[in-house]
Parts: C-alpha cells; sequence; structure tokens
C-alpha cells in the first residue's frame, strides 16, 4: 500500500493540515532547506561566502543560511534602517558643529554677563537702601 498516512498529536490527519502545521512553526517545505540530503552537504561546502552580486540568481553560503534561517526576509527593513541613521547622524553632526560654534560665541559674552548680574545685584541692594531711608 503506497498510501500516506499522516498523524498530529496521535489524530487523524491529512497533508495540507500537516504542510500548514509545518509552514506555521516556520519549517520551509517551498525550498526544502529544513532537511540537507547527502549530495547537497558537498555542494554546499563548495559554495562561496557571499554572492558576488546581489541582483544575480548566484547563491553564497550566507545568502543560502539567512533563506534558510528566514532572516533574508529582513533584509529589506534592515537597509532602510541603516539608510535612516545614517541620516540621523548626519543631521546630528550638523548640530554638533553649529552647538561647537555657539559654544565658542557664548564664552566672551560669559563676562560680560557676569558683570551686568553683578551690576544689577548693587542696583537692587541701592533701591533697599533708598527704600529703608
Amino acid at each position: 500500500d503506497s498510501t500516506s498516512k499522516y498523524l498530529v498529536n496521535g489524530k487523524g490527519s491529512n497533508f495540507t493540515e500537516v504542510t500548514k502545521l509545518l509552514k506555521a512553526k516556520g519549517i520551509d517545505l517551498d525550498h526544502n532547506r529544513f532537511l540537507i540530503l547527502q549530495g547537497e552537504v558537498e555542494q554546499i561546502s563548495m559554495m562561496k561566502p557571499k554572492a558576488a552580486d546581489k541582483g544575480a540568481n548566484d547563491e553564497g553560503l550566507l545568502e543560502y543560511l539567512e533563506d534558510i534561517i528566514g532572516s533574508n526576509r529582513h533584509i529589506e527593513a534592515i537597509e532602510e534602517g541603516a539608510k535612516k541613521l545614517e541620516e540621523v547622524n548626519e543631521s546630528r553632526a550638523g548640530l554638533v558643529r553649529r552647538l561647537r560654534v555657539v559654544e565658542k560665541d557664548l564664552e566672551p559674552l560669559q563676562a560680560a554677563k557676569a558683570e551686568a548680574e553683578k551690576y544689577l545685584d548693587k542696583e537692587g541692594e541701592l533701591l533697599t537702601w533708598r527704600s529703608t531711608l
């Protein structure tokens, strides 16, 4: 008899249900990457570390592993995040440069500010003395 019998948690099931269950658990049945056969081991060991060109159908070990793990679905989001990080860093660098210029301009004004505060304090004391007389 060449028919297949499927059991899930001890209960009878069919191929479609088993496939849905395995896919829900993250097992890649489309590429059969959950199982590496004997002939594929040598093929995998001969792979380049990384594909030479992203656009080509060439696949290196990195891309193969990303496909198995499923992290390749995050590549676009990672690239967008890296681009946004670069933009934010450039903006921050501009603000830091601006801050340093302002700090240099602020230094000479500190002495004048201290002198003005001292003057206002003395003027306040004078008004206090005049009001008591």
